[in-house]
């Protein structure tokens, strides 16, 4: 983990770095809020520790800095001041500030809000923002974890079917809806049928993966169909449900019909396909989704 201490006293700044790299942390410490963007563009840190009192640009300008680039914007800040008065608290968590910390203070304690950032802001960043569901990375830490512990566990692909066509048809505002209902769905089932060891995460698009425990991965895949199928209803329009089909472009730029949206899972277990490694089980999941792919309605494969 990399740290940039912002702090216009050097004693300030030379203590707080002791503290953090004695903890794990690698730091770079600057005296104030120029030199600290400088530093900024030759390397991006995990967190910023940073002065609420400088001169020159004080640490409310460099936090307006920081939040206003987009490479930056996600990187947790906690501000260190002297200032105790509640109004500058608020100003501070106004302008962006993640976590605030007074001066004279205890080190533990500030070694312990900055391990909170940083971790918070990494599971941050592996959650994909439309459905708020973990990604490819902590997909394969999961799987890989179970296969480790010796637990026996089925892995399960989950996507939309003709979902390009629907997003093309119906827009994009709706298809990310589409995405965030089947999300909760997924998460919603697998929590309530699941025996606690259950994992939710989204590939991207329209592709997720759920790792299961083996003895209930059937019965939360059966659950989770019956559940789209019954709340896919709110994507589509009167007509559409009537006729049970929508019309939209197909891959030659014609206009075809569509079924209705459908979900199709299919599911390894290592019980029996025997798989070592997370890409392992995506070998074996490959012939199964596309038979998954080729049942009209949303369906599941083992």
């Amino acid at each position: 983990m990399r740290a940039l201490v912002v702090d216009d006293e050097p004693h300030m700044g030379e203590l707080v770095n002791r503290a953090l790299v004695s903890r794990g942390f690698t730091c770079d410490v600057t005296h104030d809020g120029e030199a600290a963007l400088q530093q900024l563009q030759q390397e991006t840190p995990d967190l910023i520790i940073m002065d609420r009192q400088m001169p020159g640009m004080d640490g409310l300008a460099l936090l307006q800095k920081i939040r206003s680039n987009p490479f930056l914007a996600q990187i947790p800040v906690l501000m260190l001041t002297a200032v105790s008065d509640s109004h500058e608290k608020l100003l501070a968590y106004e302008s962006g500030v993640d976590d605030y910390l007074t001066k004279p203070f205890e080190l533990d304690e500030l070694v312990a809000k900055c391990g909170a950032l940083v971790r918070l802001a990494r599971r941050n960043l592996e959650r994909n923002p439309t459905s708020n569901l973990p990604g490819g990375d902590a997909i394969e830490a999961a799987i890989q974890k179970r296969l480790k512990d010796g637990q026996p566990v089925a892995v399960c692909h989950a996507d939309l079917d003709n979902f390009k066509s629907y997003a093309d048809s119906h827009g994009f505002e709706r298809a990310n809806e589409v995405i965030a209902l089947t999300s909760r769905i997924l998460a919603g089932i697998g929590t309530l049928e699941g025996d606690g060891s259950e994992f939710v995460g989204h590939l991207g698009g329209d592709d997720f993966v759920l790792v299961l425990p083996e003895s209930r991965y059937r019965r939360i895949c059966t659950r989770i169909l019956e559940e789209f199928d019954q709340k896919r209803a709110r994507f589509h329009t009167p007509d559409e449900l009537k006729q049970g089909y929508y019309m939209a472009r197909d891959r030659r730029g014609r206009q075809a019909q569509f079924p209705l949206l459908s979900l199709s899972i299919a599911a390894v277990s290592s019980a029996r396909e025997n798989f070592a490694t997370a890409s392992a089980a995506g070998e074996a999941l490959i012939e199964k989704k596309k038979r998954a792919k080729r049942i009209r309605g949303s369906a599941f494969v083992e």
